[in-house]
């Protein structure tokens, strides 16, 4: 089943509200903590926030009531080329890398810390972040951050777009492709720390750089254009080269269960 959606936002807007679920936890299966969940970090030039992320992250993982039932692994996929940063076609990469290594993909930014979160299996794709997050969004459409989809779901929608370049609206549009196929979305809605860096998507008076008003243009344009480049712009045409993968190396430091991929992107 697919579903029209609509360039009208005011159209929009309510299809938008009615796809969120909360999440159920007294009807999840009883596996929902032992299914394999592959985080995936898109990464490039950011190794002060990774030196951080990776300790806390494994601590939360190590101590959390719930969560530390799950068998998970950290892929952190670095941008090796001098392109414009591309988060969307990183995650599209590592989906093809990870395969039936996981059940199911964390989409992580590096940034962003976990206070309390929920990261079991997903039934239906879901964003794991909104207290915290460091860039205030439409709450009814943002779907970044940390967004949790099954391997099945991921390959439904096609994964990302390949086509965002810079900052920002990969995740929006990703959102618009769980909608065009009929899913819902939970709202796990968890609270998270961020670390504070530089915002390459606004300039320094809080408007949109360059790149960020691309991106928004683009988005536009797809909503309305009937937003149907999602069947063709994806992981079905991704073309990237995967350079190697080695176990993540932190200045002096190896972390053996860390995998570090590193990938050179092509326009």
């Amino acid at each position: 089943m697919t579903m029209v959606i609509p360039g009208d936002w005011s159209q929009l807007e309510p299809m938008l509200d009615a796809q969120w679920i909360a999440p159920a936890f007294d009807a999840r299966a009883a596996d929902a903590w032992q299914k394999r969940l592959a985080i995936v970090v898109p990464y490039r030039n950011r190794q002060a926030h990774l030196q951080l992320f990776v300790p806390y992250l494994q601590e939360y993982f190590r101590h959390d009531k719930l969560d530390r039932r799950i068998p998970y692994a950290i892929h952190v996929v670095e941008q090796a080329d001098d392109l414009p940063f591309n988060r969307g076609q990183l995650a599209n990469a590592a989906f093809r890398l990870i395969g039936d290594d996981a059940d199911y993909l964390c989409i992580h930014d590096v940034d962003l810390m976990p206070l309390w979160a929920d990261y079991a299996y997903p039934a239906h794709p879901a964003r794991l972040c909104l207290h915290g997050r460091p860039v205030p969004e439409n709450t009814q459409l943002y779907f970044g951050g940390v967004t949790a989809l099954s391997m099945a779901d991921y390959e439904r929608i096609n994964g990302f777009s390949n086509n965002y370049w810079g900052w920002g609206y990969e995740d929006h549009d990703l959102r618009l492709r769980t909608l065009s196929v009929g899913l819902r979305v939970e709202a796990r809605d968890g609270r998270y720390n961020a670390l504070h860096h530089a915002h390459n998507g606004f300039t320094g008076d809080g408007r949109l750089s360059p790149a960020g008003q691309r991106n928004r243009d683009r988005f536009g344009a797809e909503l309305a254009a009937g937003f149907q480049g999602w069947r063709h712009d994806g992981v079905n045409s991704l073309r990237v080269e995967h350079l190697g993968t080695t176990p993540l190396q932190l200045g002096a430091q190896t972390w053996p269960q860390v995998r570090h991929h590193r990938i050179r992107l092509q326009t």
